[in-house]
């Protein structure tokens, strides 16, 4: 795919109202479920979404097949492990303080394009990926209150995401967005499905399953989006656009729940 960073910051503004709407929704139903029960439901729910999409941007049903099902598959392990570590971070800490902790990514996004996809990184770039964490920093305050175990799963979120988002710019040009999504999608709904046997199943109320199906369209699109702009624009042009979800995510904290980051 031809690169057009204009286009690839433009999907990783959008993705980021998208994905943060839906973190919120995590949050809340993270109230009456656990994760690996989320992860599954939603799964299964966004692989028939991934279809229509697939379908109706014209691609053939045999397009699902990746052609480079080793890197496909390492994408979609790292994509649920990150996708079960945020989760995770919205049981133990308020919206907006866990996605901030993950917005750490953005540096590791950096770092990685240079060392992994031998991406030129600029000082220029390096200084808005910089002024971004600064800014995370000032939301979190370190120091305000003392740090636990806890602070670690964000910081794996971020990492993984990290990984999952270097593995989606090198798909570029090799699949669809919506193969890579598929499979992704797939092995998600499994990953949470393993989780089951040892946390239980709860069948969802009718306001969860509007909620975990508004869910799954949302991560969908989201996602869409995100490996469209990896797929567009290198990594570290489009990393510190991500910033934009933590004040999508102190404003809806703020208004759903009352969430103040570093407040306690």
């Amino acid at each position: 795919m031809q690169q057009d960073i204009p286009r690839g910051i433009l999907c990783i503004v959008l993705s980021t109202v998208v994905l943060t709407s839906q973190d919120g929704i995590t949050k809340w139903l993270v109230e009456s479920h656990h994760a690996g029960e989320i992860m599954f439901y939603r799964g299964l729910l966004a692989v028939p979404v991934v279809m229509v999409m697939h379908a109706l941007l014209g691609h053939s049903v045999f397009r699902l097949r990746s052609r480079k099902p080793v890197l496909t598959a390492y994408r979609s392990l790292i994509a649920v492990i990150c996708s079960f570590f945020v989760t995770l971070s919205f049981v133990y800490l308020p919206l907006a303080d866990a996605l901030a902790i993950i917005f750490v990514s953005p540096l590791f996004i950096t770092a990685l394009s240079a060392v992994m996809l031998r991406e030129p990184v600029g000082w220029q770039r390096w200084s808005a990926v910089v002024v971004g964490f600064c800014g995370v920093l000032l939301i979190t305050e370190p120091g305000q209150a003392p740090l636990t175990w806890v602070i670690a799963i964000p910081l794996l979120a971020a990492l993984t995401a990290a990984l999952r988002d270097i593995a989606s710019r090198q798909l570029g040009g090799i699949d669809p967005p919506t193969t890579t999504l598929f499979w992704n999608m797939l092995a998600n709904g499994a990953g949470g499905a393993l989780t089951l046997p040892f946390f239980g199943l709860t069948m969802p109320t009718l306001e969860s399953w509007v909620l975990l199906v508004i869910s799954a369209v949302m991560v969908v699109i989201a996602m869409w989006l995100i490996v469209m702009a990896f797929q567009l624009a290198t990594g570290s042009a489009i990393a510190p656009y991500r910033y934009l979800s933590l004040v999508w995510a102190g404003l809806i904290g703020y208004a759903v729940w009352g969430d103040i980051p570093s407040e306690t």
